[in-house]
Order: structure tokens, then C-alpha cells, then sequence
């Protein structure tokens, strides 16, 4: 028996080391996945959550990067958000389901074990080089978008450069502050870039400073950047404001507040038709357009 016992965790070990030179190989997370997935049942589900930053650094949710689902199984879709209460921990979550759990051996459990400890570097290794790669992306879209705005004569020109990256449905807004004594009570829309088929807004229409969600962020410039993903759920907003985006059509959108010597100079509204997920680096990127925007 102690003699089998051997053997057994010899051919163990010698599985796990053929995992892990496969898994150093890999080129992309789902790559990853197909890797982890091989020793275990055809009928396994396999699926890799990511947690998601607020723009405010908080942990707000986890999403789906990658995923392996049999044909007939029930299928899940790729870039889902899903609540903190799902998920135990807030690290990097690799799950697995099964209909039948009566599928899995002994050795398939110890294995699934020893799991954490060698997908963990290749997870850390793949998530390093794609945000490098985004960072780079984005740096290059931000010199770009620079030497544009550096050329721009008026205000509906530098709308339309920061429009230009974005998708072809993105409705974008430039509001001048309106103070009174020194405290900032209204917005003017000083321009517009609106697609067909949305309602055309009046350049100098004014909007009282109620108007807009989390009044706090525009009254003290706190921050510079605000999202909503989607305003049929968003807590900030009152029924009132809630109503009018929908009637509108726009139910996801962002808020980049230009300030010099913390004071907002300037507001620009982007909005979308669909809600949308902002990531972390979607939000760096807006607060980067920020600093480039207020000397313009």
C-alpha cells in the first residue's frame, strides 16, 4: 500500500510539472483556461472572474475575462458584471461547475487543490502585460489627442477631437460654469456633437447645478471624473432625472470636470444609448483627458 501510495503521488507530481510548462507557454488567459481544463471532465464548466474598481478605488464587482462552456451547458457571457455578495474573496476567482458532481475522482480534487499556487503567477504575468499594453495604447492616443487639441480654434473643434477615439454613438456636451457669488449654482452649453436621431440641444440652454448627479463633485471639485453606468440603477440620481435620461435615450454616461486652481472652468458630458461598463482604465483615461482639456 505505502509502495502505491508512492507511485501515486509520484505521477501527481510529474502531472503537475507537465501543467506547469504548459501553463508558462500560454498566450492569452483563455489559453490559460483550455491548460487547467485538460485532467478534468469533457462536461466542466470553467470560468475566471477579475474584480472591478470604482472610481474611487473601491472594489465594486467581478467580471467575467475568461471562460470554457461545453456545448448544450448553460452559457455565460464575457465582460458580465456580477455582485461582491457572489463572490467569498477579493482576489481573482477561477470556478468550476459541474451537473453531475459525481464526475470528479479523488485525484481530480487534489489536483484542483494545487491549482492556486500555479495559475496564480501565470494569471498575475497575463494581466501585468495586457495592462501594460493598454497603457501604452493610451499614452499613444493621449499625445495624439494632445497635438489635436494644440491645433483647436474653438470649442465645438475640441469637442469633436475628443470625440474622434470614442464610439460613433457617443452624444458629447462642453458646459461653461456659471457662478454666482463665487459659488457654482448653473452649466451653459457652449457646444454639442449629438448623432442622428437624438434631440438637438440649443447652444446657451442653461441647466441648474440640481440637475446633475452627486452635486457635491461639482460644487467643491473633489474629483474630476464622474460615471454613470447606467441610470435606471444608479442611487444618485432622483426618479425626476432618472425619467428624463431615459426619455432621452442616453443611460450610460461620464462627467470631466475641468478645473484650474481647483475651481471648475468647464464640463464635458459624454453619453451613451446603453449602459456601459467603465473599467479602471477607462476612468484613468478621462482624468488624463481632464488635464488636457481645462488649458484649452
Amino acid at each position: 500500500q505505502a509502495q502505491a501510495e508512492l507511485e501515486h503521488s509520484n505521477e501527481r507530481l510529474a502531472n503537475l510539472n507537465t501543467l506547469s510548462h504548459k501553463l508558462n507557454r500560454v498566450d492569452s488567459l483563455d489559453d490559460m483556461l483550455a491548460v487547467i481544463l485538460e485532467p478534468l471532465p469533457k462536461a466542466t464548466i470553467g470560468l475566471l472572474f477579475d474584480p472591478v474598481q470604482d472610481e474611487h478605488d473601491d472594489l465594486s464587482a467581478f467580471e467575467l475575462i475568461a471562460k470554457h462552456v461545453p456545448a448544450g451547458m448553460p452559457d455565460a457571457t464575457l465582460g458580465a458584471r456580477y455582485p461582491l455578495a457572489a463572490f467569498p474573496a477579493v482576489a481573482s476567482s477561477l470556478r468550476f461547475y459541474w451537473q453531475d458532481t459525481n464526475l470528479l475522482e479523488n485525484t481530480q480534487l487534489t489536483y484542483l487543490n494545487a491549482l492556486s499556487s500555479l495559475t496564480t503567477p501565470v494569471f498575475n504575468n497575463h494581466k501585468l502585460l495586457s495592462n501594460l499594453e493598454h497603457n501604452v495604447n493610451a499614452l499613444a492616443k493621449l499625445n495624439a489627442l494632445s497635438t489635436h487639441l494644440n491645433q483647436v480654434e474653438s470649442i465645438p473643434e475640441m469637442l469633436e477631437v475628443v470625440l474622434a477615439p470614442l464610439p460613433e454613438n457617443t452624444v458629447g456636451s462642453a458646459l461653461y460654469p456659471i457662478y454666482e457669488d463665487n459659488e457654482l449654482v448653473a452649466f451653459e452649453l457652449t457646444a454639442s456633437a449629438v448623432p442622428e436621431g437624438f434631440p438637438q440641444v440649443e447652444p446657451g440652454t442653461r441647466y441648474s447645478i440640481d440637475a446633475f448627479p452627486s452635486i457635491d463633485i461639482w460644487r467643491t471639485g473633489s474629483d474630476t471624473v464622474l460615471t454613470i453606468e447606467d441610470v435606471s440603477t444608479d442611487t444618485r440620481l432622483d426618479e425626476g432625472i432618472r425619467e428624463v435620461h431615459v426619455q432621452l435615450g442616453l443611460y450610460s454616461m461620464v462627467f470631466i470636470s475641468l478645473l484650474q486652481a481647483n475651481k471648475i472652468v468647464g464640463l464635458v458630458g459624454l453619453y451613451w444609448p446603453t449602459p456601459r461598463n467603465f473599467s479602471t482604465q477607462d476612468v484613468d483615461y478621462f482624468k488624463a483627458l481632464s488635464s488636457l482639456l481645462a488649458p484649452v
